[in-house]
């Protein structure tokens, strides 16, 4: 619940437009939600983390929840490998 409301709230901060360098600042971005999630997760040793795709607003799977769901494990599995996460 704690990753969906944290991908929920950077979800609606982000903006409409694309500078340039977007792709960095979106790769820095969910390392921050990365580090966001993990931080609390190590202090009480979770050992495994589930990361389940993102519905639309009516609970049907989406290729952007999907996409947003394998950033987020592929820089868990790569920055936090104390607890691998499950991918659902």
């Amino acid at each position: 619940m704690l990753t969906l409301s944290l991908l929920f709230a950077w979800l609606s901060c982000a903006q409409n437009t694309v500078p340039p360098n977007a792709a960095s600042d979106f790769d820095a971005a969910l390392g921050q939600l990365a580090f966001q999630i993990a931080g609390p997760l190590e202090k009480e040793r979770v050992r495994r983390v589930i990361v389940a795709d993102l519905p639309d607003p009516n609970g049907k799977s989406h290729p952007a929840g999907r996409f947003l769901a394998d950033k987020v494990q592929a820089i868990l599995l790569r920055d936090y490998p104390t607890f691998p996460p499950w991918k659902q």
